[in-house]
């Protein structure tokens, strides 16, 4: 690649015919926005997806120990330059990547405006001249029919903590893309029947399970993967048709009127893109495909064809209102990309696939809150970024089954750039013949963040139940503590042992690791959990 702009620490290469201009702005003490105009040689950007820019700033690598992406796991060191991958767009992550000490201070933050379409945002050491190098690269392939772009970098070096700079990142998305306002149940604890149930649900086994739950405290009924084919042999292949299977759920309609008659509301799983091999709508829609995954049986639909998309809406509009829903697990929609040859048709009124899958979740929350307003949006990491957060009412932590640091890792990170977008756990399980210390263990590492359930409760042991009742009851009174108020998560590079959330007048503090100095402030109600093996 080509140096095409140098501007101070700032180089912006590229590897086609483009030119650039650089406007730096300091908006506030060490928080700086640069804003990138880009042009280029269309017919030359078209010819390969490896065709694009590189903006990247090299900063000194002096004080700086750990790096936080929002799916780093649990990864936090700044890796060799050349290793790094950070790869973000709409459906997948976010743009955003803080260096930060030892002592949990920002060093650099870096963030993206380019939310919708792919990009790499890449952090790592130069270890030629002891350098980090803070990389965005920007495939021009997907900006087809456009030779020219406007992308801003927002640039953080203040002395502030970690968490302040993430939270400044979110703010500064914020002023562009707006967030939808959850509704108030979307902080309630939620039963799930994936863990429990996997594909092998029955509508009276679920409703039995839902009086049980209310009586926990529960408030919400995700019914997972499974209610749309009497097969429970795994994969998608009747994905796509969206009937209840008469073997599993005998009416749809009754059932959820059954399980709101329990005391609690009704989520439905959708597979937003999976059409199997051995649905009825694979013949329709086989051609409209971008690509197929033969092990799991089924195809992903391209959201650039307007039939495509109103087929999907038109599924999820007619089951809220048939059905009484109060709303959606939406899943796998960080399918929606090229994988191979990136086919063009005269049928498709989109050509980047992220533009398309904006339209496709923007038309979706608008037809069905005018059915009802208060409808309910479940995402998974790793879709979780600044644009999903415009449809969703929670993101939930990417599957960790028995994984209670996961949990905790996954709550931190996703509270720390979600604004007042509702947190929640992946579904807690546990062996039946754990001690119930242990089995708490999976809910207190998870406190933080709304609980999702997936536990038999008509077989759980007595101690099982009252020790879950308790720290139910413990989340639902505290809710506007852990849930709504200021959160900390110390040291980010160990994982998060120590957190804690406080107002005005409350503060909870959790600790999770052995021997650790916390400072409560004690002229607050101060509640200290214990969640160490001690």
């Amino acid at each position: 690649m080509n140096v095409i702009k140098a501007f101070e620490n700032v180089f912006v290469y590229a590897n086609c015919d483009a030119k650039c201009d650089i406007k730096k702005e300091e908006i506030e003490k060490g928080k700086f926005e640069y804003t990138f105009f880009l042009k280029w040689n269309e017919d030359e950007a078209k010819k390969s997806d490896l065709n694009g820019v590189e903006i990247r700033y090299v900063l000194p690598l002096t004080d700086a120990a750990h790096l936080w992406t929002p799916n780093c796991r649990t990864k936090r060191i700044i890796d060799a330059e050349w290793r790094t991958k950070n790869q973000t767009m709409m459906t997948i992550g976010a743009p955003v990547a803080c260096v930060f000490n030892e002592d949990e201070k920002n060093r650099y933050t870096f963030a993206s405006s380019e939310t919708k379409k792919t990009t790499n945002l890449e952090v790592g050491v130069d270890e030629h001249t002891s350098s980090i190098f803070g990389k965005l690269k920007i495939g021009l392939k997907q900006y087809t029919n456009k030779n020219e772009h406007t992308v801003k970098i927002l640039f953080i070096d203040d002395d502030i903590m970690y968490n302040e700079a993430l939270d400044y990142v979110r703010l500064w998305w914020e002023k562009g893309i707006k967030p939808v306002v959850p509704p108030e149940s979307a902080k309630m604890p939620v039963y799930s029947s994936w863990y429990n149930f996997h594909q092998k649900i029955t509508d009276d086994a679920l409703v039995k399970e839902c009086h049980l739950a209310r009586d926990m405290g529960f408030e919400m009924i995700i019914v997972d993967e499974g209610w749309e084919t009497s097969d429970a042999s795994g994969g998608f292949y009747y994905c796509g048709d969206w009937e209840a299977a008469s073997s599993k759920i005998k009416n749809m309609a009754s059932f959820v009127k059954d399980v709101h008659s329990a005391g609690l509301k009704c989520l439905l799983w959708f597979s937003i893109p999976f059409v199997g091999y051995k649905s009825k709508a694979w013949e329709k829609y086989k051609d409209k495909m971008l690509y197929k995954i033969d092990r799991l049986g089924t195809g992903v639909l391209d959201p650039r064809y307007p039939d495509v998309r109103e087929y999907l809406i038109s599924t999820y509009e007619n089951a809220l209102k048939n059905y009484d829903l109060d709303g959606f697990k939406l899943d796998f929609i960080d399918r929606f990309t090229i994988i191979g040859e990136n086919k063009i048709t005269d049928e498709m009124d989109y050509v980047c696939v992220q533009e398309a899958a904006d339209r496709l979740m923007t038309d979706v929350i608008s037809r069905l809150k005018s059915i009802k307003e208060d409808v309910l949006i479940e995402f998974r990491q790793s879709y979780i970024g600044p644009e999903m957060r415009k449809y969703a009412s929670m993101f939930r932590v990417n599957d960790c089954p028995n994984d209670f640091v996961s949990n905790r890792i996954g709550i931190c990170d996703l509270r720390l750039i979600s604004g007042n977008t509702l947190v929640h756990s992946d579904m807690l399980m546990w062996n039946d013949e754990e001690i119930s210390e242990n089995a708490a263990k999976q809910i207190l590492n998870s406190i933080f963040g709304v609980i999702q359930l997936s536990k038999k409760l008509e077989t759980m042991k007595e101690n099982h139940k009252k020790m879950t009742s308790f720290w139910i009851d413990f989340a639902i009174k505290n809710k506007k503590v852990l849930l709504d108020s200021k959160f900390y998560a110390y040291e980010p590079q160990n994982l998060y042992p120590v957190i804690k959330a406080f107002d005005e007048k409350d503060e909870i503090i959790a600790v999770y690791s052995k021997n650790k100095v916390i400072n409560p402030d004690l002229n607050k109600n101060v509640k200290i959990i214990n969640a160490t093996s001690d």
